[in-house]
């Protein structure tokens, strides 16, 4: 169980952006409510474990946003080079603090949402969401991810694709249609998983007590 020290909620840090005085709309809401769900460190475990649930195909195409936005690049860095963004959020669980920019930009032709994660000021995650898409354009988007990063003609709902630094990208169409890239090397699932390894040990010496008294 994850215990958050000190909480800033997806609305107060929109409160905080608008400087209090612009009313909050629809879509400024949606998009927050859509981002609590990182105020529990279990929602990064759950996306960092479910690649392992894929088969494993590796690209000599370094995985990235942009040439000059990679994974580990400052969120000072990010501001400066995508300066139109939605919203900034910041969470504090277990002493484990994260940053989450949110945009709304077009991928090519087609509308999109990006949040971009940070960990110690750096980016480790982020994920395209494609709400409106339709079955075409989600043909569309997944044969031009297999043709950017040189693969055979795979099932991406089956595969993660890797390249040379241990990035990862997995497509996902549940909810919404998503492509999520994860630096899997970040020192932020080695302290994710401690956490968890230690709440487990302090559950067990629990029920133990209980057993013997």
């Amino acid at each position: 169980m994850f215990h958050p020290l000190k909480h800033y909620t997806a609305i107060d840090a929109l409160l905080h952006w608008f400087s209090f005085k612009r009313p909050l709309s629809i879509a400024q809401k949606q998009c927050a409510a859509h981002l609590s769900k990182y105020e529990d460190l279990a929602t990064y475990s759950k996306l960092y474990d479910q690649h392992f649930s894929r088969q494993k195909i590796n690209t000599k195409v370094d995985l990235a946003y942009a040439k000059h936005i990679q994974f580990g690049e400052t969120i000072g860095h990010i501001k400066r080079n995508m300066p139109q963004r939605k919203l900034q959020i910041i969470n504090s669980t277990s002493g484990i603090k994260t940053k989450i920019l949110a945009y709304s930009i077009h991928l090519g032709k087609h509308p999109a949402k990006i949040e971009m994660h940070f960990y110690k000021n750096k980016l480790f995650f982020y994920q395209f969401r494609f709400p409106q898409a339709t079955p075409g354009e989600k043909t569309e988007i997944t044969r031009s991810l297999i043709q950017h990063y040189e693969l055979p003609n795979i099932d991406l709902a089956t595969h993660a694709i890797y390249d040379k630094n241990r990035n990862c990208v997995k497509v996902e169409d549940h909810l919404a249609f998503t492509i999520s890239y994860t630096q899997m090397a970040n020192p932020i699932f080695i302290q994710i998983e401690a956490l968890k390894q230690k709440d487990y040990h302090q559950m067990m010496s629990f029920v133990n007590e209980r057993n013997i008294s």
